[in-house]
């Protein structure tokens, strides 16, 4: 671990005692996500849970698993606080259960025990993104970033961890290095409409309007959860580059699926009625 890493664990655990583990679970610190139009928030959108499932050495931390995958998120994480109790010595259990907190909201608390597994592995890249998720969660930006860069020095193909360095990066206005780090996911996981919905929105910042507008293209294709938002930035860039007829068009594709979404996107688009749209 290198000295700035270990100057930040140490600061981590100075900041929060580690309690999880023998008392009560503390209230939910899950945050209200703004999903008002016009709103700058980026999700986190890189899934941390794919090789969650890998961590199995212990009974404990078997019948977690197959708790998680009948979405008993909260009972898994009492098998896994089992597990630490058999297994002290073992990071598994204690990322298993960072893992389970993260999913329940309690980012503060998946954060301390992410710490503690990098006590028990410093070299362990995965809890540094997973570390990194969280504080991004608790808007802990600059603590994200060099948890995050610290995860894709050591693993260089976690598509995720990328996804979310760019969020830490844009939220601290770098929005260069987020446009970069983004690209970097978008390589290792072409298929995310995440990545391209921020990508999209360091584009914006970047005044790359057009590159902008085909991200959100491509999230909005793919699927991106986020979808009236995204035809907000999308009708906004259009506007930018005085494109009236595409911004109409794109209020129509969200009228069609959401016209209560598209709605309140309507006053955007200005006064008077859509003009009729062109032939191809």
């Amino acid at each position: 671990m290198k000295g700035y890493e270990r100057f930040i664990m140490k600061t981590l655990l100075a900041l929060c005692t580690l309690v999880v583990l023998s008392s009560p679970a503390l209230s939910s610190l899950k945050k209200v996500l703004n999903s008002q139009l016009g709103g700058d928030l980026l999700l986190a959108g890189g899934e941390s849970g794919k090789e969650i499932l890998l961590e199995d050495s212990g009974d404990y931390n078997v019948q977690g698993h197959s708790l998680i995958r009948q979405g008993k998120i909260e009972a898994a994480a009492e098998q896994f606080r089992e597990a630490i109790k058999t297994e002290p010595a073992s990071p598994a259990g204690y990322r298993n259960l960072g893992w389970c907190l993260y999913k329940l909201g309690r980012y503060k608390e998946s954060k301390l025990i992410y710490v503690k597994v990098l006590e028990l592995d410093p070299e362990d890249a995965w809890s540094y993104g997973a570390m990194g998720q969280n504080c991004i969660y608790l808007e802990e930006y600059e603590n994200a970033r060099i948890a995050l860069e610290s995860a894709v020095a050591r693993r260089p193909d976690l598509d995720w961890a990328y996804d979310n360095l760019a969020v830490a990066y844009y939220h601290l206005g770098d929005y260069e290095k987020a446009y970069q780090a983004d690209r970097k996911a978008m390589e290792l996981n072409p298929n995310s409409p995440w990545y391209y919905y921020n990508l999209g929105l360091s584009c914006v910042e970047l005044g790359k309007s057009d590159e902008a507008i085909n991200n959100f293209k491509k999230a909005i294709l793919l699927g991106v959860p986020h979808r009236s938002e995204t035809y907000h930035r999308l009708i906004l860039e259009y506007q930018k580059i005085a494109d009236p007829e595409s911004a109409w068009r794109a209020y129509r594709e969200l009228q069609a699926v959401d016209p209560e979404a598209a709605s309140r996107l309507r006053t955007i688009l200005g006064p008077g009625p859509a003009p009729n749209p062109s032939v191809e």
